[in-house]
């Protein structure tokens, strides 16, 4: 801003919003930068006043530059608890931004293994997904992307242990149940209470991979629960009701 006199001082305002002075400086020069709003078509309104009191007007209209949103995602790995280990063991990822970006997709992959992308859908700001944890100690890489590009990394190191398997059927005569427990290692304890009474299984029937019993059924309404006990130290329980069909 340039005059003939000295300039007093310069006030000015972004889309008639509050306005700013820039007091002069006892020179008729005055310069300032200014930071154009974020967004297409901000109204700049200026008003310079001299020493003496004579003003000049100006208004244009300017697009302002997008911030950058450089804020990665975060990302959050939660394994199972001691007591979910097994078949089922899952590890449940939360990515989620924390400004108006929102997501485009995640990925994981255990090891060196392949990718698994999940994309995000509805303008989601975060993405939950529960993932199985294969047997064995494995490392998982998860990688949770933004719609910008701005991208963060998250690695774990867990541990999964499959659970014993437990089958129970009737027999051709319907007075026995054959209960069939298995595991992909070995079991290595187990009990059958059919109606409240324990049927025992004796230790040396232990340390293999499978245990066959059949259980002769009491007349009318059985209720049995089994559990079984691998060597990794993973349980499975069942419990179920059957009907002796050949009661009297």
């Amino acid at each position: 801003m340039s005059s003939n006199v000295v300039i007093e001082k310069a006030e000015y305002s972004w889309n008639d919003g509050v306005s700013n002075i820039i007091e002069g400086n006892s020179t008729a020069n005055l310069t300032q930068d200014l930071v154009i709003p974020e967004g297409q078509d901000s109204v700049f309104k200026l008003t310079v006043t001299d020493i003496n009191g004579n003003t000049k007007d100006f208004e244009g209209t300017y697009t302002g530059q997008s911030a950058v949103d450089t804020t990665p995602p975060v990302i959050e790995l939660s394994p199972p608890s001691n007591s979910d280990v097994g078949s089922d063991s899952k590890l449940e990822i939360t990515a989620r931004t924390t400004t108006s970006t929102i997501l485009s997709y995640i990925t994981y992959k255990w090891d060196n293994g392949d990718e698994t992308k999940i994309n995000a859908t509805d303008d989601q700001t975060t993405i939950n997904a529960t993932i199985d944890i294969p047997d064995g100690t494995h490392t998982v890489t998860v990688v949770a992307v933004k719609e910008n590009g701005v991208d963060a990394t998250q690695q774990g190191t867990y541990t999964g242990i499959k659970k014993p398997t437990i089958s129970v059927v009737e027999d051709s005569t319907g007075q026995y149940l054959v209960i069939t427990m298995a595991d992909d290692k070995a079991i290595t304890d187990a009990s059958i209470v059919l109606n409240g009474k324990n049927r025992a299984i004796t230790a040396d029937q232990f340390g293999v991979p499978q245990i066959i019993k059949n259980i002769p059924m009491d007349p009318g309404q059985n209720t049995i629960t089994i559990t079984v006990t691998n060597q990794d130290g993973a349980t499975q329980s069942y419990t179920g009701q059957y009907t002796n069909s050949n009661s009297q």
